[in-house]
């Protein structure tokens, strides 16, 4: 996934030199700073049960059972000690969220999962319940950020 942030390309070319490095530097900075605001944003919004359009769908009664008493280890799954609060969370191991990555170029920054398991995951709970990425009020949010950050 990918945060894009519209600038005109004449804010750099116009100011040659130093000063032009510095505002390339300022700018990937700002970038950066916002793909890890971003990171946090869906990080707490799943782990409140809550998707990208608003609370998460309801665990199947069968999962619900499973994942309150919790199970054994097994050759394709970690062992877990179970959760009996019922959150819609994405969360049994952390894995999946825990892969949830940032980097940045000179004009743009991704967020993305990193390794095939976690991307796997991802995709899969993404179908039913949507998480990876921002709404419309979330993506004002970093345009906000972004700019309070760059000069």
């Amino acid at each position: 996934m990918q945060l894009n942030l519209k600038v005109k390309d004449r804010l750099f070319s116009a100011r040659p030199g130093r000063f032009g490095r510095e505002l390339r530097a300022k700018f990937k900075k700002a970038l950066s700073e916002t793909a890890i605001k971003g990171n946090e944003i869906i990080k707490n919004r799943t782990a409140e049960g809550v998707g990208i359009n608003g609370p998460f769908k309801k665990y199947s009664e069968y999962y619900r059972n499973e994942k309150k008493s919790g199970w054994p280890r097994t050759s394709d799954r970690p062992a877990f000690s179970g959760d009996p609060s019922g959150t819609v969370n994405l969360m049994v191991t952390g894995q999946m969220l825990g892969a949830q990555m940032t980097r940045s170029f000179d004009r743009k920054s991704e967020i993305f999962i990193r390794g095939k398991e976690a991307n796997r995951k991802a995709a899969k709970n993404s179908r039913t319940r949507p998480f990876f990425g921002f709404n419309e009020k979330e993506e004002r949010d970093l345009q906000a950020f972004f700019f309070r950050r760059f000069p």
